[in-house]
C-alpha cells in the first residue's frame, strides 16, 4: 500500500450532513451490483452476516431484511452516527474497528465490506480478521474500487478537459488517505487467503451528469476544494466547470472500477 498520512478514515473531519448526503449517492450507485454480488453467494433466511464499515447502512438493512427472521446482521463501523436508523430485530449496531477490535470466532456466514479496507494501514491484518470470523463453509465477499483515468462517452463535451484534470488532480490529493488502486489488489489478497470457490470481477460504472456516482463524485471534489485550490493544484474554473458537468445529464462518463472477490471458508 502507499504510504498514508495517518490510519483515519479522509472525510471524519467533514460535517455530518454533507458526509451523509455523499454517502447516501455512493449507497445508491454502488447498492444494485453490492446485493447481485451477495445474492451470488446465496444469502438467505437464517445467515449470521457481518457488515464491516457500514456506512450509511443500506447493505446492512437489506441484509437484515434478507435473512429474517431467524438470521441476524452485525453492522460495525467506528463511528456509528450515521446508522441510528438501522439498528432492528434482525440488525445490530457495533461500534468497532476491524484492526483493533476483535470478533466472534467462526461466527458468521457471510463476511461483508465496501470500501473499506482501501483506507486501512494493515488490510491484510482486517482479511484475516474477517475470515476468522467466518464460520466452516462462510462466505467472504469484498468489494474495493480502483481509480484509473476516467473515459468520457461524450468526448466531445465542452466540460471534458476541466473534467480530466480535475480528476487527476484529486486522484493526486486524495492518495495521501488511500490506496486509489487497491480494488486490483484485494483480488490477489483474497486469493491468497486459502479459500475455496475463489472468484472475482470487475465493474466499471458509467453514468450520465445527474446520476448518483457524478454527485458523488462533485462531493467528494467540493470536500477538499479550498485545500486543492490552494495547493494550485486546481484552477477555480475548472472545478466550477467540472463540478457543473457532474449534475449535467449530457455529459457521460466513466467512475472507479469496482472490483468484487469472493471466497468460501472450508468445512
Amino acid at each position: 500500500m502507499t504510504t498514508l498520512q495517518a490510519q483515519r478514515y479522509f472525510a471524519q473531519d467533514i460535517a455530518r450532513d454533507f458526509e451523509s448526503e455523499r454517502l447516501l449517492n455512493i449507497q445508491a450507485a454502488l447498492d444494485p451490483l453490492t446485493k447481485r454480488r451477495l445474492d451470488f453467494v446465496g444469502i438467505g433466511p437464517g445467515w449470521r452476516c457481518l457488515e464491516v464499515g457500514a456506512g450509511r447502512g443500506s447493505i446492512a438493512r437489506w441484509l437484515g431484511q434478507t435473512v429474517a427472521p431467524r438470521g441476524r446482521v452485525v453492522a460495525t463501523d467506528i463511528d456509528l452516527r450515521l446508522l441510528d436508523h438501522v439498528e432492528g430485530p434482525y440488525v445490530e449496531l457495533r461500534e468497532h474497528d476491524i484492526t483493533v477490535d476483535e470478533l466472534e470466532p467462526e461466527s458468521y456466514n457471510l463476511v461483508h465490506c465496501r470500501l473499506v479496507l482501501m483506507h486501512l494501514a494493515d488490510p491484510e491484518l482486517a482479511l484475516e480478521r474477517m475470515v476468522s470470523a467466518l464460520c466452516p463453509g462462510g462466505w467472504l465477499v469484498v468489494e474495493e474500487a480502483m481509480f484509473t483515468e476516467p473515459i468520457f462517452v461524450t468526448r466531445e463535451h465542452l466540460a471534458a478537459g476541466a473534467v480530466e484534470r480535475v480528476y487527476a488532480a484529486v486522484k493526486e490529493f486524495l492518495s495521501q488517505f488511500m490506496d486509489l488502486g487497491f480494488g486490483q489488489k484485494v483480488v490477489h489478497m483474497v486469493a491468497e487467503l486459502g479459500l475455496e470457490e475463489f472468484s472475482a470481477e470487475q465493474t466499471r460504472f458509467y453514468a450520465p451528469g445527474g446520476h448518483p456516482a457524478p454527485i458523488a463524485n462533485m462531493m467528494t471534489w467540493e470536500m477538499f476544494r479550498e485545500p486543492l485550490l490552494a495547493s494550485g493544484a486546481v484552477a477555480p474554473d475548472d472545478l466550477d466547470v467540472a463540478s457543473a458537468a457532474m449534475q449535467d445529464p449530457s455529459f457521460i462518463g466513466s467512475g472507479a472500477s469496482l472490483f468484487g472477490a469472493f471466497g468460501r471458508k472450508p468445512f
